[in-house]
């Protein structure tokens, strides 16, 4: 897999890794060129690297093209996986009966079910709400210290009988896998243990778009000190701050596990000389970000446009 020497500086590091990448740095590469890195040192052990995204979309990404680069058998090293995908499937069921109120199993609670329909409806009655508070019950979601994160648009009282309602009935919704997970791995340190002896390496893409209950799994399983982390992500590129992400835990982790913060993905392959230099100065970055694909040399220059007009003073005499 061919690599800039950006990308192959980060990939080769050791220890753990913190890359702070620009927008279309080739990141998604480099993330798949340190998966096989991680393969290659855990072949033929017991010992497996898990790699986790925020998006379906972005799993289906790496996955291919992972199995585009690799010869075959790779399998059963490695898990590529959302955050939620892989909380479920390596703490919340195999270990849910350690939680009192999901001890006899639990259901995943879809936003279209219609027991979820019903009690929203419920509750926007009960407050005397606008139909479209419907729509945020998708974001409310409890943070580490069990209280739901603030939703604007809903009372907390709300809130609190709501994950009240879904915690009477072993209900569990998309933001709550989160939840329960980090209570399971915060309380029961064998679980955190074992998922340290698992996995050796954890890949973490789009890290500013996590929240505090994903970095609360994380260090759990970090105080082990079995496993190896490469993080990748950019501050200034967080979508999922309406969700509960906090774009300065990707410092303030890579601090917490002492990783090496010194690389950084500062070539952009999409964009123009042109476009970059607009970037940097809505946004700037520390190395700046530089154009270095195929249309560097565009010569268009964007032009900033306005509805804005300015009100001649005489009108307001």
């Amino acid at each position: 897999m061919r690599l800039t020497d950006e990308q192959r500086a980060a990939v080769t590091a050791p220890g753990h890794v913190c890359l702070v990448s620009c927008p279309g740095s080739g990141k998604t590469r480099a993330i798949v060129a340190k998966l096989l890195y991680c393969i290659e040192s855990v072949r033929d052990t017991t010992r497996r690297v898990a790699c986790i995204t925020h998006t379906n979309a972005a799993a289906d990404e790496v996955d291919t093209r992972l199995r585009e680069t690799c010869f075959g058998g790779e399998e059963p090293y490695y898990d590529v996986a959302t955050i939620h995908g892989f909380a479920l499937e390596n703490i919340l069921r195999p270990f849910h009966h350690l939680l009192p109120e999901l001890h006899n199993g639990f259901t995943i609670l879809a936003s279209d079910a219609e027991a979820y329909s019903e009690k929203a409806k419920d509750l926007i009655r009960q407050y005397d709400l606008e139909g479209f508070a419907y729509d945020e019950f998708e974001r409310i979601q409890r943070g580490p210290d069990g209280n739901p994160s603030q939703v604007g648009a809903l009372p907390g009282d709300l809130q609190n009988e709501w994950c009240a309602w879904l915690d009477e009935n072993a209900y569990v919704t998309l933001n709550e896998i989160v939840y329960h997970a980090g209570r399971l791995v915060s309380s029961h340190n064998h679980r955190a243990s074992a998922l340290a002896s698992r996995f050796a390496w954890l890949l973490v893409d789009e890290f500013q778009d996590s929240s505090p209950g994903q970095i609360l799994i994380l260090k759990e399983i970090h105080k082990f000190g079995r496993t190896t982390f490469f993080c990748v992500g950019d501050p200034n590129q967080s979508i999922y701050r309406f969700a509960g992400a906090s774009p300065e835990l990707l410092i303030e982790f890579a601090l917490h596990i002492h990783a090496n913060t010194d690389h950084r993905l500062t070539g952009n392959f999409r964009s123009s000389t042109h476009i970059c230099d607009h970037a940097e100065r809505l946004c700037a970055s520390d190395p700046p970000m530089r154009a270095v694909g195929e249309h560097a040399d565009c010569p268009i220059v964007p032009t900033q446009w306005s509805s804005y007009r300015r009100v001649p003073e005489r009108l307001y005499w």
